[in-house]
């Protein structure tokens, strides 16, 4: 006999459609298949190719639901050609969902292929059970939980096992199942089977598994605790904990692009304003920092007369010193301030210069 556990979330990092194809390979054709379901569910495309494998075996094929069979892992039941169940055991069944985000053409390219899905299931449940496609089609909208003998009264399974086993599914529903199904589900400790260690939610699932803080802090490491705690307080399953994080990411990407660009501009205001602050001196304006230096009154010294300019007859009367101070009074009367006047003179009179500095030796 060929035997193949689906114990635990269908899709990685658990039984993907790849693993079980291989597993099949191994087979004996010749032999009988039989699938133990233990399963929460989980991908929707592994799901599908799980499925489509198990019709293809050329030997008779057997499921046998172990306590739980929900959402894809009840859809894969549907492919073999004899189904059990443990009396305690229960099958769901509903549409597929998905994470979806994008612009309006995403997002109906998503519904879209979630709609194609679903009429694939449809389909597959209605030739397993017998019903009709509107009685399916209400039995998925709702999400419907059977037990055993509902299972086997409406068509999706052959008979009952009498036998009783504790779900290892359970667990991860907590909070989430019926009453009913919880307390069925836990009816003995007599564990199903070797489950593979859960690792978290697969990219596409039909199934609902919550994040844990564990699951988050290895997935994102660098989360903040607020983040943790508001992902676990609004109950997210891991592909909503991703979209948020993503969103918190782009946001604080934009605030410190914000915030970058506001400094930018506060750089470039500071250095107009130190540039404006900052006086390049000219040559004619480096003398108003100097200290202004008055030339002493001349004194005459016996024997000695002042000497005058030969330039007119009034200022042949005049000292030099007077001379000067006529000429200073011009300049600083044409704008100049007296240290740019007497910088000016010293240049185009240096004759009267020195004659000023004679009279005061």
């Amino acid at each position: 006999m060929n035997e193949i556990k689906l114990y635990g979330t269908i899709g990685q990092p658990n039984m993907t459609s790849q693993k079980f194809k291989t597993l099949l390979a191994q087979a004996d054709p010749s032999e009988e298949l039989v699938i133990r379901i233990d399963s929460e569910g989980g991908s929707v495309f592994d799901g599908f190719g799980i499925h489509d494998a198990i019709k293809a075996w050329e030997g008779p094929t057997r499921a046998v639901v172990e306590s739980s069979a929900f959402s894809i892992a009840s859809f894969i039941a549907m492919a073999a050609d004899t189904v059990e169940i443990t009396e305690n055991g229960y099958l769901m069944i509903h549409n597929p969902w998905m994470e979806s985000a994008g612009d309006y053409a995403q997002l109906a390219k998503d519904a879209q292929t979630l709609a194609n899905l679903r009429d694939k299931m449809l389909a597959v449940y209605a030739e397993a059970s017998g019903k009709t496609a509107d009685e399916i089609e209400e039995v998925m909208q709702a999400e419907t939980f059977l037990d055993a003998n509902d299972a086997v009264a409406q068509g999706y399974v052959d008979r009952v096992l009498p036998t009783a086993r504790k779900s290892a599914a359970v667990a991860k529903y907590k909070g989430k199942l019926p009453v009913r199904v919880v307390e069925s589900l836990n009816v003995s400790d007599d564990l199903c089977g070797e489950q593979e260690t859960h690792k978290g939610a697969t990219p596409m699932s039909n199934s609902k598994i919550l994040a844990t803080t564990k699951s988050i802090k290895a997935r994102w490491p660098l989360a903040k605790s607020d983040f943790i705690v508001a992902a676990l307080e609004h109950e997210m399953t891991d592909e909503q904990v991703a979209e948020m994080y993503y969103s918190e990411m782009v946001k604080e990407n934009e605030e410190l692009k914000a915030r970058l660009a506001a400094m930018e501009q506060e750089m470039v205001a500071l250095k107009a304003k130190a540039e404006e602050m900052t006086v390049v001196p000219v040559e004619e304006e480096e003398e108003d920092d100097k200290e202004v230096v008055l030339m002493p009154a001349a004194k005459a010294r016996p024997g000695v007369s002042p000497v005058a300019s030969p330039k007119s007859p009034v200022a042949a009367r005049k000292t030099a010193r007077q001379q000067w101070n006529e000429l200073l009074a011009d300049y600083v009367a044409k704008g100049l301030s007296k240290p740019q006047a007497a910088k000016r003179m010293a240049r185009d009179h240096r004759d009267l210069q020195q004659a000023v500095i004679d009279e005061v030796n």
